[in-house]
């Protein structure tokens, strides 16, 4: 990576990329959505346990009914983006810390809050969801960490479950400031950093577990290993923020057809890990995998010219104000959805899960559709006008 670094000012991103990041942003939300839509129809008619569902249905939850590569696509695209935000600022000795804190809770919490509302609601209907949001009787303090973004620590509030991978980013936010300060806006030596400085730190954390059962069974050394385990997925993403252009002048058709290769040898393996129930901790690794298919990839994405199709560019900006809505508030609309749904279908459609993923879906994703960019773009006009006057 060091071979790409340079002093030079950081680039914007030229229309193409800003363009696909907002395609693929919006592509991973609905492929989240679902994902979560099929494993909760299939759960639903078989088990929530992952040995007691037949065989075929096992692996549909373990493969089409998980959405782990596209979180590793959120926050890829999410360390892009925020290196790009702050860094010309941290270059030009610039940067302040109250307006990119403002800026960072202003873009994340109104909707965040209103998901919280709505886990709320999910949370006090009568209804088993097993894994996805077992029934606590008492989850005080993991509404308490969640306001202050500090759930991967305490295990996300019931029914919000999505809710983890924010908190994953609030702490990368936070830190790769401090990175970049510290490198003087070298975001490649800040990436190298945060990589060695995430492997050090997963020693200490098995190393722990090794030496103390309670620590193996401590549910913030967990979001800990989680957290720090996918850092450098979105450190990768800043290190390809600082030096996009680099890359793309250096791609070939071959290193491109590498990467979809790679991005798929990383989904097979989270299947087969899924598949045969691998501990929690194990299913990160095929992260690590798909992280350079995945920086290749976006290394290549002005092979799509999506700027020279005009046709494209309302579709990827839809897709990009569509994205962040669905993405944060699909969980909790599915439970409450199915809460109702599953008494008012008749059993021989609600026992087919194709069927009844379809039912749980098409409707939700409609009404997201409609209301979800209309609450981005108002959110973020509301945001514009709060920075200005800062």
């Amino acid at each position: 990576m060091s071979t790409l670094d340079t002093n030079k000012p950081t680039e914007r991103f030229d229309d193409d990329m800003v363009l696909f990041i907002d395609l693929l942003r919006g592509v991973a939300a609905i492929m989240v959505m679902f994902g979560h839509a099929l494993d909760l129809s299939t759960a639903s008619t078989f088990s929530w346990d992952l040995h007691q569902n037949p065989p075929f249905w096992c692996l549909i939850r373990s493969s089409i009914g998980n959405g782990a590569f596209w979180v590793w696509c959120f926050f890829i695209i999410s360390g892009m983006c925020i290196h790009q935000s702050i860094a010309r600022s941290v270059e030009t000795k610039t940067f302040r810390w109250r307006n990119y804190i403002v800026g960072r809770i202003t873009r994340i919490y109104p909707l965040f809050l209103l998901g919280l509302v709505l886990a709320y609601i999910a949370w006090i209907l009568p209804e088993d969801w097993g894994d996805i949001a077992s029934r606590n009787s008492r989850p005080w303090p993991q509404l308490a960490a969640s306001f202050l973004s500090l759930q991967i620590f305490t295990t996300p509030f019931p029914a919000f479950e999505t809710s983890w991978s924010l908190s994953c980013e609030m702490v990368y936010y936070a830190v790769w400031p401090i990175l970049l300060l510290s490198f003087r806006g070298n975001g490649s030596r800040a990436a190298i950093f945060a990589l060695f400085g995430s492997c050090l730190t997963l020693i200490a954390i098995a190393a722990a577990w090794q030496f103390s059962e309670r620590l193996s069974s401590s549910a913030a050394l967990d979001g800990l290993w989680t957290t720090v385990f996918l850092f450098p997925l979105w450190a990768g993403g800043a290190w390809l923020g600082a030096n996009w252009r680099s890359v793309r002048e250096r791609m070939t058709t071959r290193l491109w057809v590498a990467s979809i290769i790679i991005c798929f040898s990383a989904e097979v393996l989270f299947v087969i890990f899924k598949f045969h129930v691998y501990p929690g901790w194990a299913l990160n690794i095929p992260a690590w995998v798909a992280a350079p298919g995945l920086l290749l990839f976006l290394g290549g994405v002005s092979r799509f010219n999506l700027s020279q199709k005009p046709r494209w560019k309302p579709a990827c900006e839809w897709l990009g104000r569509f994205s962040y809505p669905c993405y944060i508030l699909h969980m909790q609309l599915l439970l409450i959805w199915h809460h109702f749904l599953i008494q008012w279908l008749p059993k021989s459609l609600s026992s087919q899960p194709f069927v009844y993923m379809l039912c749980l879906l098409l409707p939700l994703l409609a009404l997201m559709a409609v209301v979800g960019p209309w609450m981005e773009s108002q959110i973020m006009s509301w945001r514009s006008q709060l920075l200005k006057k800062i």
